[in-house]
């Protein structure tokens, strides 16, 4: 059974983003309340009644409150129901995609794990402390591998680190390990592994589409020359969308390795100042022009844009090069189109 919380014996009260939920009256009070109300009762209604009607009063009271128990019993075994429906559907939701899933705190201590967990480390259920040090020693990582893990598991921002890992089939299976602080309640990270595969953005590019530009063998080539040249390269298809960008340029505007090539964009969402109508008929361009930053800004940069022809002649799309990052605030010097 997967393990869904911790059951702490102090909670701290001043806390920000979780404040435990407090009954009033409490357990305590409702029991010494009931003991006195039925004492009471009792007491009266024993010196006006008949040892008859006595009997009949103290069945109806009784009966009022079993009613009233049972009640409440149920509509706690109804909200436990829907509580663990809760958990399963979010269990699962948070592990899709991914060969393990675990939540822990900032000393460490496991406070969830998934199934993928139970199945690749079914021998951390052995030890005697659920901890992430005991996880990592069952998966068989390196040294220098599990302390980037805690290092990570000490910022405060999302990181990822591949590595390779031993399961419970005695296979070695790679994979990227990605940890991200979970902002409420705090004090607690999220820790999930999927499979790592190796691939170029240019390769990214070519599965996410059909563009022929995109087809030819030489482009994860060429774009590669271009990461290693510190040159940023866009290729558009003929309707202004984005097909591919190099991480470079990326980089440069503040997204993540493979955003722009798998995220939809279009040429208005990179290139400042373009129409819908204009982004639809692309042309050749050389000159200085300003890109649109993914959080808000501009640079302005060089852009040597071409139209690149296939067989017939047929208009492919358009490759860009961009070089020559320009820090200044003048005036754009030319238009795109």
């Amino acid at each position: 059974m997967a393990i869904r919380y911790s059951d702490l014996k102090k909670t701290n009260s001043t806390s920000a983003d979780f404040i435990s939920r407090r009954y009033d009256p409490t357990l305590m009070k409702l029991v010494v309340m009931f003991f006195v109300a039925l004492g009471l009762g009792i007491s009266l209604v024993s010196l006006l009644l008949k040892p008859f009607e006595l009997v009949v009063v103290m069945t109806v009271l009784m009966g009022a409150l079993g009613t009233y128990v049972i009640a409440h019993i149920q509509r706690s075994r109804d909200l436990v129901l829907a509580t663990e429906f809760q958990n399963a559907l979010f269990a699962s939701s948070l592990s899709a995609g991914c060969r393990f899933s675990i939540i822990i705190t900032r000393e460490g201590t496991i406070t969830y794990m998934d199934g993928g967990t139970q199945r690749m480390f079914s021998d951390l259920l052995k030890e005697r402390q659920l901890t992430l040090v005991n996880m990592l020693k069952v998966a068989k990582l390196q040294t220098m591998e599990q302390d980037k893990i805690f290092d990570m598991v000490l910022r405060t921002t999302p990181d990822k680190l591949v590595c390779d890992i031993r399961g419970q089939d005695n296979r070695t299976h790679r994979v990227v390990i990605t940890v991200e602080p979970i902002a409420r309640p705090s004090g607690y990270v999220l820790i999930r592994a999927r499979d790592y595969v190796e691939e170029r953005g240019a390769e990214r590019a070519m599965k996410a589409g059909v563009n022929p530009l995109l087809s030819k063998s030489t482009i994860g080539m060429f774009a590669h020359v271009m990461d290693r040249m510190g040159m940023g390269i866009y290729l558009t298809d003929m309707d202004g969308n984005l097909v591919y960008a190099n991480p470079v340029l990326e980089g440069w505007l503040g997204f993540g390795e493979g955003e722009i090539t798998g995220g939809g964009f279009t040429m208005r969402e990179v290139v400042h100042g373009i129409s819908a109508v204009d982004a639809m008929n692309p042309r050749d361009f050389e000159g200085e022009h300003a890109l649109l930053r993914k959080q808000g800004g501009l640079i302005r940069a060089y852009i040597n844009q071409k139209i690149v022809y296939g067989d017939g002649k047929k208009p492919l799309g358009c490759v860009a090069i961009i070089s020559n990052i320009i820090e200044s605030n003048t005036e754009v010097k030319k238009s795109l189109w």
